[in-house]
């Protein structure tokens, strides 16, 4: 269980900061070893994106992904602050990857098998990064572009038979034990830090709702307008009922987070 100045900190799961103590013990404790973590995987990241970005549209599409990315305001600066976005956006977009991956393998249905495998792993990477959200934002996702796609057929394709047991087995025996370690944890842990710490001005934070919008707008800068004309494609020319359509899912999947 991390500590803070040698106080119980359950804020947030433990993996980072299990890395980050990896670190401090193999190349000592400086600022540089800190921010070790969130630089790596801002690196393992573009390599993520340029994957996706090749597997459906080609080399020069993935060559432009990852100059766009890279290139972003907020996504470099994230690669340089010791905090767990960059850490939590990875397994995310690891999970992305490899769901897309998975229901575009139509020849090979025992590797489609374990990238959607993969995809369970890396959503309990996430949970243990910095909680529920890193099953929340691909579920819903998944959500949406079922009801948007009328695809109920890719329920049976989600191996949830060997792909749930692998999160849970992942994901949970730390909760467990940090709960029995700690009798409040559970209710400290999903309800004040995942509900209300949202839902209720608990935090003391006082911005109004429009507060990120100014914030995304600068940090995907200078990209903001190449990004709208990319979300303004024409939609409905791109999407057949009912077969897997990887361009909608990633409209979703950027639009709602």
């Amino acid at each position: 269980i991390p500590h803070l100045n040698g106080f119980v900190y359950l804020e947030k799961p433990p993996l980072q900061y299990w890395l980050s103590a990896l670190a401090f013990a193999a190349f000592g404790q400086s600022e540089a070893v800190a921010r070790l973590w969130p630089g790596l995987f801002g690196f393992l990241a573009l390599g993520l994106v340029y994957a996706i970005a090749r597997r459906l549209w080609g080399m020069e599409a993935a060559l432009r992904a990852v100059i766009l990315t890279a290139g972003s305001i907020l996504f470099a600066l994230l690669g340089h602050q010791l905090t767990l976005d960059m850490t939590l956006s990875f397994w995310l977009l690891a999970s992305l990857a490899s769901f897309i991956f998975a229901q575009s393998e139509k020849a090979n249905p025992a590797l489609a098998r374990r990238w959607m495998l993969g995809c369970y792993a890396a959503m309990a990477a996430a949970v243990l990064t910095k909680g529920l959200i890193g099953v929340l934002i691909p579920a819903a996702t998944l959500g949406i572009y079922m009801l948007w796609q009328r695809d109920w057929a890719l329920l049976s394709k989600l191996q949830m038979r060997w792909g749930v047991p692998l999160f849970l087995a992942i994901a949970a025996p730390w909760f467990v034990l940090a709960g029995r370690a700690n009798a409040d944890f559970l209710h400290f842990f999903f309800i004040r830090e995942h509900f209300q710490r949202f839902l209720t001005p608990i935090e003391e934070r006082s911005e109004p709702w429009w507060f990120f919008a100014p914030v995304l707008i600068i940090g995907i800068l200078p990209w903001v307008t190449l990004g709208v004309r990319a979300l303004a494609f024409d939609w409905r020319l791109r999407a057949p009922r009912a077969e897997f359509n990887p361009v909608r899912l990633l409209w979703i999947w950027s639009v709602f987070v």
